[in-house]
């Protein structure tokens, strides 16, 4: 699947659903999107998505979460 990332509104797109994000989860996304395939701990995603602050350690698990349902 191909996304598109708009940084007008943080936006991604995908078959024809336009999804908008919080500015955190778009760059986080964007940055796995980016990196598809490799795996990261959760101090790498840290210096990668949020370089400038100074995030609590739980930040990431907060942003990666599942709805609760079934795949």
């Amino acid at each position: 699947m191909v996304l598109e990332f708009s940084e007008n509104g943080h936006t991604v797109s995908a078959g024809g659903i336009t999804v908008e994000l919080f500015a955190k989860e778009f760059a986080l996304l964007r940055f796995l999107y980016r990196n598809r395939g490799r795996a990261f701990s959760r101090e790498q995603l840290l210096n990668s998505v949020w370089p400038l602050e100074y995030p609590v350690e739980r930040t990431v698990d907060d942003h990666i979460a599942t709805n609760g349902g079934s795949d």
